[in-house]
């Protein structure tokens, strides 16, 4: 991918992110579910994902989580998050993709894990609060790393040869042309030269 694609990819990521955080919750899973398609569609993205989640079992994670869960407790379960800040990272996007899917939606997650919020009157509002807006805002962060990271690169030695080449054959073009305006110069004297001697 070009600087130029990369950096179009983050401002839609980040644009998308946004309107998925700020969404109706009725309309939540399904504008989440735009910024994973966009992160699979856009390459880099989808490695810096890939990377994250690598070697995470998250159905394996999650299921057993609901046996923690006291049946008429709202929110009582306990999930065991990784320690590690990538894993950490990782397994969020694991559950905001599973819940983008629409295998499961946010009123069962925070009925199981996230005991009710009274500042909000939606719990979706809490779980944003809680997951999405962490997570994805640490992802969004980590893209413009990325970005940034690509921006300062020095030049590859193919792409100081390639510009190398840019010039030579700028140069090239120059003097050529300075000497065929000198070449018609020196004609149209001579021309005149003739003409007045004759």
């Amino acid at each position: 991918m070009t600087l130029a694609d990369m950096r179009a990819g983050l401002d839609t990521l980040d644009r998308l992110a946004n309107q998925a955080l700020g969404a109706h919750h009725s309309d939540f899973a399904h504008n989440l579910a735009l910024v994973f398609a966009h992160i699979e569609a856009t390459p880099f993205l989808s490695a810096m994902k890939d990377e994250t989640t690598r070697g995470l079992d998250f159905i394996g994670w999650y299921e057993p989580a609901k046996d923690t869960v006291t049946p008429g407790k709202y929110g009582s379960g306990t999930l065991d998050w990784p320690k590690d800040v990538d894993p950490y990272l990782g397994m969020r996007l694991l559950l905001l993709q599973h819940i983008a899917s629409g295998e499961e939606d946010v009123e069962a997650y925070c009925a199981h894990f996230l005991p009710k919020n009274p500042r909000f009157a939606y719990q979706n509002n809490a779980f944003c609060e809680a997951i999405a807006q962490p997570a994805l805002g640490e992802f969004v962060h980590r893209a413009t790393s990325a970005v940034d990271a690509e921006a300062n690169k020095p030049p590859s030695l193919g792409q100081r040869f390639m510009g190398f080449l840019h010039s030579l054959w700028a140069s090239f073009v120059t003097a050529l042309s300075n000497a065929i305006v000198q070449l018609g110069v020196g004609f149209a004297l001579g021309y005149a030269t003739r003409l007045l001697t004759e």
